[in-house]
């Protein structure tokens, strides 16, 4: 069977690697690295930074005496040499300054960039269903404690770029039972637009998770639960971002005309150069709602990485509220005189980060991490301000023999299916030697 492999994270016994841990900072400021590249010279065996700028590698016995190599776009990569260090590393990273050819400048249309890009799509990405070993990761916190934390090992059949996708038929398979009549848990809003593609499935290797905070006490001395509220869809809902392959948000270019489009320069990636184009809604738009910025590959024309978010003028266009009923205990009763509340979650932000990754000449998704922002109220009880966290790292990619998985081998991804209720055997021997990003510091609480 032949592999293409991007960051590959694979199960090792426990005597047959070494684990190399860092951070990784700017060497001009000190400031974090984000989600940079750290992978093993001329293999592909890899992990990727996480938010706080830390990575922990495990290292095969195999591959003992071979270079580290830290990248990220924008940075030179730099080197861990063997012998490897024993206590955590700090990795600074320096700047990549792009020079100019000495040519004639020429002012570059950021429009005409983008739309050769998505002229290009068939020619750079996987038109042939693949399949993507990944590990996929969500929390709920408020508060800037955990709620929930569940994360896995999952394997996902990804139909080609170049399959059609009808978001209305997709969003009538996803949105099966509405928000009013699912009495199991209270979901946190989705937006219309955030269904993946029909086509694509996923079974889960192995999961884990914990419940670590499921209630509170509120000025009233009432208990008020947290663990009613989950997040729908589970390992496949977070490919819906994919933007390149379902040409949706900044890629829609019927929108195009109400925003603004700015040429921002270029940066390095590794030795490639990338153009950096932002975009913002216009003044008066009532359509056009993200901004952000998206990294074009000038050579392949691909597009390499995204990072948007709702434009604060356009948040009431991202979803609509999710009303619940609390029932009140009788102790509780007493003191308000009515028997149920009625409370109202609605979406305040959204922010999306996308990467992709190239190998030979075609193109596949790497990461997408959504972070969602909520706001409960309503009568009673006090406001509660929850943030949700999702995370795909795509760590490898087969090619070949790629066919659809058994219907019972796949996990339902419909929005009434919540990854944290579904019940997964625990397999510590696994996850002690599986290679994944180091969570950040709410993360590790939960773990």
């Amino acid at each position: 069977m032949k592999f293409h492999v991007f960051l590959l994270l694979i199960v090792y016994p426990c005597y047959a690697y070494t684990q190399i841990e860092g951070k990784i900072v700017g060497a001009k400021d000190n400031s974090i690295v984000e989600f940079a590249n750290v992978s093993v010279e001329n293999t592909t065996v890899g992990i990727m930074g996480n938010s706080e700028g830390e990575f922990s590698l495990l290292l095969p016995k195999e591959h003992y005496g071979k270079n580290i190599i830290i990248s990220c776009m924008g940075f030179v990569p730099d080197t861990i040499f063997s012998p490897y260090p024993k206590e955590k590393v700090t990795i600074r990273l320096k700047e990549d300054v792009f020079q100019l050819d000495e040519v004639t400048i020429r002012p570059i249309d950021p429009v005409k960039v983008l739309r050769n890009a998505l002229k290009k799509i068939p020619d750079n990405y996987f038109s042939n269903p693949t399949y993507l070993n990944a590990y996929y990761r969500e929390t709920v916190n408020t508060d800037s404690a955990f709620v929930k934390y569940a994360d896995a090992a999952c394997k996902i059949f990804y139909c080609g770029y170049n399959t059609p996708y009808n978001r209305t038929a997709a969003a009538k398979n996803f949105f099966q039972i509405s928000f009013s009549t699912w009495n199991k848990t209270s979901p946190f809003p989705q937006a219309a637009f955030s269904v993946p593609h029909p086509n694509d499935a996923v079974k889960v290797i192995q999961a884990r998770k914990s419940n670590n905070l499921e209630n509170f006490t509120n000025r009233w001395g009432f208990e008020e639960s947290l663990k009613k509220f989950d997040i729908g869809g589970g390992p496949l809902h977070i490919t819906s971002a994919d933007v390149v392959k379902l040409r949706k948000e900044i890629l829609d270019s019927t929108t195009w005309k109400h925003y603004i489009f700015q040429y921002a320069g270029s940066l390095k990636d590794k030795n490639k150069e990338v153009h950096v184009i932002k975009f913002s809604p216009k003044r008066k738009s009532k359509v056009a709602k993200w901004q952000g910025s998206v990294y074009v590959d000038k050579q392949s024309k691909a597009f390499v990485e995204f990072d948007f978010s709702i434009s604060p003028k356009h948040l009431k266009k991202l979803v609509a509220e999710v009303e619940q009923t609390v029932k009140l205990k009788r102790r509780e009763r007493k003191h308000i005189k009515e028997t149920y509340v009625r409370r109202l979650t609605k979406s305040t932000n959204q922010r999306v980060r996308l990467k992709y990754a190239q190998h030979d000449t075609l193109w596949q998704l790497s990461y997408i991490r959504i972070e969602n922002t909520y706001l409960n109220r309503g009568k009673v009880f006090d406001d509660i301000h929850y943030k949700t966290f999702i995370e795909l790292y795509v760590n490898g990619v087969e090619t070949q023999d790629v066919f659809p998985f058994k219907t019972e081998e796949v996990f339902t991804t419909i929005q009434s299916n919540y990854f944290f209720q579904n019940s997964f055997k625990y397999t510590p021997s696994f996850w002690a030697t599986y290679n994944f990003p180091i969570p950040n510091k709410l993360f590790k609480k939960a773990l």
